[in-house]
């Protein structure tokens, strides 16, 4: 029944024919826009996330190359030579 209406109301009124084909065009122009920009956006973030990882790779590989020079530092000083830390045993006693 809303088709009936819609025909008689279009023949009746060309005028109204052409605003509602503008109006048809503008929501598939802007469907068109939304799908594109949706897939930009996508394309956006996976780079971003790609950069992401190998950003977490280099920094994962540079704490490690740490790590080992540590160990190979540690492992050249002899221990006798390392003051130890002061702990409260060995803080003077006072007399009191």
């Amino acid at each position: 029944m809303n088709q009936e209406i819609k025909q008689t109301t279009t023949e009746q009124n060309p005028a109204d024919a052409r605003r509602e084909a503008v109006v048809d065009s503008l929501v598939s122009l802007g469907s068109v826009w939304a799908r594109y920009g949706l897939s930009v956006g996508r394309q956006a973030l996976e780079t971003s996330a790609k950069t992401l990882e190998s950003t977490a790779k280099v920094l994962g590989a540079i704490a490690e190359s740490m790590e080992i020079k540590r160990e190979a530092e540690r492992a050249a000083t002899p221990a006798a030579s390392v003051p130890a830390e002061p702990t409260t045993i060995d803080a003077p006693k006072s007399d009191g």
